[in-house]
């Protein structure tokens, strides 16, 4: 039996995770999309996400102060063998190469959009199912001014749309329970996401809608986001 979380993710500012292609001579930089045409977000980049809001949330006062956390650090950093990239915090949840993740990260499937058969389409195009063509040029980053034959297009998603996603553990053990609120608590320090997120661009919140197989033995039978950052307070800090 595993703990599942359910999460959604909100966009909040135009934004724009690459396929790596174009679309013909049209679009430069391709929007991610799933084999079905609608817009996605791989689980990758929300593990590395929720990997940088949990950075965040270590580099607190009060995690930084917490007698249980940096117990936690001390007995992970010793079963660090020869891993040269240094042992993280956040590895105890997404692995390394040297550690294997213990919470698998789904990919994150557009909420309330049809897919392009169930519309009546029989292809996608750019500015329609959640995406749009935006022109955008290089900057001289010495003059700040526009370079020559730096014009390039490349396709962003909506703002408006939303993004569900499972976080999943293999058991449902005190020490699951505890990363389940600790990871509830990382997500909500997630504000950006996708490129050009320093100017102004994938702006996001994420918010937990829902737990699955949560252990009837603790206090919560079926917690919500509220509860489980209850949790989070009482055990980590």
């Amino acid at each position: 039996m595993s703990i599942q979380l359910l999460f959604r993710i909100s966009i909040r500012s135009d934004y724009h995770i690459s396929a790596g292609h174009g679309l013909g001579s049209h679009i430069d930089s391709a929007l991610q999309r799933d084999a079905d045409g609608l817009p996605v977000l791989r689980g990758t980049v929300l593990a590395g996400l929720l990997r940088d809001g949990l950075r965040d949330l270590c580099s607190t006062d009060p995690m930084q102060a917490s007698a249980r956390w940096q117990q936690m650090v001390k007995a992970a950093e010793s079963l660090v063998s020869d891993d040269r990239r240094g042992w993280e915090p956040s590895d105890a949840l997404f692995g390394a190469p040297s550690q294997p993740k213990r919470w698998q990260i789904s990919s994150g499937r557009p909420v309330d959009l049809a897919k392009p058969q169930e519309t009546g389409q029989s292809d996608w195009r750019p500015g329609g199912l959640g995406g749009q063509a935006a022109a955008h040029v290089r900057v001289h980053p010495a003059l700040r001014r526009a370079e020559a034959r730096k014009l390039f297009v490349r396709e962003e998603g909506d703002q408006r749309l939303q993004f569900d996603f499972n976080a999943t553990c293999p058991t449902t053990d005190e020490q699951a329970i505890a990363e389940a609120a600790l990871l509830v608590a990382s997500a909500r320090m997630v504000r950006h996401l996708g490129a050009g997120r320093r100017r102004g661009r994938g702006e996001c919140s994420v918010h937990l809608q829902g737990v699955s197989n949560w252990p009837a033995k603790t206090a919560s039978a079926q917690p919500d986001e509220k509860a489980l950052l209850a949790i989070f307070e009482s055990y980590w800090l």
